[in-house]
């Protein structure tokens, strides 16, 4: 940690060991400082009582060891889930370097209990068959986390297993730290305006905004997280096309501080070791395991069944580009725009004008906020007074039969420091131990729209935004007895 001296007050740990119902933190407060102090804390509080869980006299219960060991890492849980929205929305250079070793530490203290071979056994030890199927499930989860950890292997190979699970956490925070760097550095900086041809107003518009920013001439394509970058369907210039593409490619492949290839080979080395370690086949083994679909050639089947169609139909489309248009050349950079504009004809819509009519509020009020109250019977306010972690966020209580069940913060536009894609996650979880309410976030990366101009969506991005907002109402509607298990904590697949 980087420093022994305690702030004198602390609103990460404040928020972490005694939050308030349905209340956000005053992120504006925070400084890095908190947060490792706050790590220090719940780290000590978990300390504390699992020494109170080693020392009992009385023989192992879920009562005095799979309850009392929860109690023990929740503020940690609740410190984990706090410094994910950090990491993902506003991965800033000041936040960068502390986050990583906040995580790599929250990672060690997690890895610590799991693989306490005292308190494994006591847990092994703990009977079950008296227990509801509720709290039996919660404590076959603890043992499986302990399993999966390596609790079950000798002390060398355990603290071995422990070793390679901090070093892959570590190694990916440092490649998503990179990555970021690599898109922002690698962005298109464009300066003839032809170069810009096809593309739409608003996109130009951010282009426009996002050169000032970096304080350069011309316009700038930022990079989202995919290979296929969203202005490849609109950019009629195949130069721009094959620019963006080229420049989309190369993040993370070309030597110097931000090649990302050297760390890809390391985590998939560590990760074979640690399959190797714990009697699996290979990684992939050992990742399915905890899921529904048990085996990777079961989830590869299920891929590989959706492939060749897939294929197919897209031989199928680019056989009618080539007929209809003859294009000059039909490369990955062109394939989007060629797509787009097939569809386009055959329907009829142009995506330009589409999105005249997806305007975000109404999206969200009379499209997602009135699809959810009409099929499930909820409502939504939104709460002005209420500010998050930066000022695009807005948040909105969530009601149902007139009680408040819920709050949800909905971060929309792309900004440097914030991850690309699109996610849910849940900054509290539901708990009817604890009596906690679900708060939930929402992240989008919509092209900010310029001053005064309305916040359009594409017909993709409003997909998006109902698709992940089932995520949203799976947080909110979270009926569990236990924290860690409520909402969205189930097999990804």
């Amino acid at each position: 940690m980087q420093t022994e001296q305690r702030p004198a007050s602390n609103p990460v740990w404040d928020f972490v060991s005694a939050p308030p119902d349905l209340a956000l933190p005053d992120f504006s407060a925070f400084t890095p400082e908190h947060l490792h102090d706050a790590a220090r804390r719940a780290i000590e509080h978990q300390e504390t009582r699992i020494a109170r869980i080693r020392s009992a006299s009385t023989d192992p219960t879920f009562a005095n060891t799979t309850l009392q060991l929860g109690e023990a890492g929740h503020p940690l849980f609740r410190l984990q889930a706090l410094v994910r929205v950090i990491e993902a929305n506003l991965l800033t250079e000041e936040w960068a370097e502390p986050v990583a070793e906040v995580t790599q530490v929250l990672l060690q203290a997690r890895l610590h209990a799991l693989l306490d071979g005292e308190l494994f056994s006591r847990l092994e030890h703990v009977p079950t068959s008296e227990l509801n199927p509720v709290d039996r499930r919660r404590h076959e989860l603890q043992l499986l986390d302990a399993v999966r950890a390596g609790a079950r292997l000798d002390l060398e190979s355990r603290s071995h297993a422990g070793e390679i699970i901090a070093e892959i956490e570590a190694l990916s925070s440092e490649f998503t730290r990179i990555l970021r760097q690599e898109s922002h550095a690698r962005a298109l900086h464009l300066t003839d305006p032809e170069a810009l041809a096809g593309l739409g107003a608003t996109a130009r518009g951010a282009a426009a905004r996002e050169a000032a920013e970096r304080g350069v001439e011309g316009w700038v394509l930022p990079l989202a997280n995919t290979s296929q970058q969203p202005a490849l369907a609109q950019l009629t210039d195949p130069r721009t096309r094959s620019e963006l593409f080229a420049a989309s490619l190369s993040r993370g492949s070309q030597r110097g501080p931000g090649d990302l290839r050297e760390i890809v080979s390391d985590i998939t080395t560590l990760r074979a070791a640690l399959a190797g370690l714990l009697g699996y086949r290979s990684y992939a083994g050992y990742a399915i395991d905890a899921q529904t679909a048990n085996s990777p050639d079961a989830a590869g089947g299920l891929l590989a069944a959706l492939v060749d169609p897939a294929l197919a139909r897209l031989a199928e489309e680019l056989a009618t580009v080539r007929e209809r248009w003859s294009p000059d050349r039909l490369e990955a950079a062109d394939i989007s725009h060629w797509v787009q504009r097939l569809v386009a004809e055959e329907s009829g819509l142009d995506p330009a004008r589409i999105a005249e009519y997806f305007e975000l509020d109404r999206v969200l009020f009379d499209g997602v906020f009135y699809a959810a109250h009409n099929l499930y019977g909820v409502e939504f306010s939104e709460r002005r007074d209420m500010p998050a972690w930066h000022p695009d966020v807005r948040v909105f209580e969530a009601f149902e039969d007139g009680r408040v069940i819920g709050l949800v913060c909905l971060d929309a536009c792309a900004r440097p420091g914030k991850g690309g894609g699109a996610w849910m996650d849940q900054l509290v979880s539901q708990g009817r131990l604890t009596g906690e309410k679900p708060i939930v976030t929402l992240s989008l990366n919509l092209t900010p729209a310029a001053p005064g101009a309305p916040q359009l969506l594409s017909p993709d991005e409003t997909i998006t935004l109902f698709h992940e907002f089932g995520h949203v109402l799976h947080g909110l509607f979270s009926n569990s007895t236990y924290p860690s298990l409520s909402g969205t904590a189930v097999p990804r697949d």
